[in-house]
């Protein structure tokens, strides 16, 4: 019997992946960090490895469009936002599609990475 109960407590943190919200990371074939799995959108603007191309590609982009619809029209949304950090598109459009988001004055909890 505590065989049993010792071998399904060792099993519990697997079982229901306790760790499935914390950020997760890998290193690839070069040596370069990616995210993998659920993470907070800080990890981008604050991790070295993904800040140089996050704060770049959002600081340089200036949103050109008629503001007035759009909060009132997204302010009970939320957005599921799928980035690959090894990819062009992912570094270019993600940090521009967080100013707009930030322009708008929405709450960034609104969003899932």
């Amino acid at each position: 019997m505590r065989k049993i109960l010792f071998t399904i407590l060792l099993t519990l943190p697997f079982i229901f992946n306790l760790k499935a919200q914390s950020e997760t990371s890998y290193l690839d074939k070069k040596g370069n960090k990616h995210l993998c799995g659920p993470f907070d959108l800080a990890v981008l603007y604050n991790d070295s490895s993904y800040k140089v191309w996050y704060q770049k590609n959002y600081n340089e982009y200036q949103p050109k469009f008629d503001k007035t619809d759009w909060k009132e029209n997204l302010e009970n949304t939320t957005v599921d936002i799928y980035i690959g950090t090894w990819c062009g598109d992912s570094r270019t459009w993600v940090p521009r599609f967080i100013k707009v988001w930030d322009s708008l004055g929405l709450d960034k909890n609104q969003l899932n990475f």
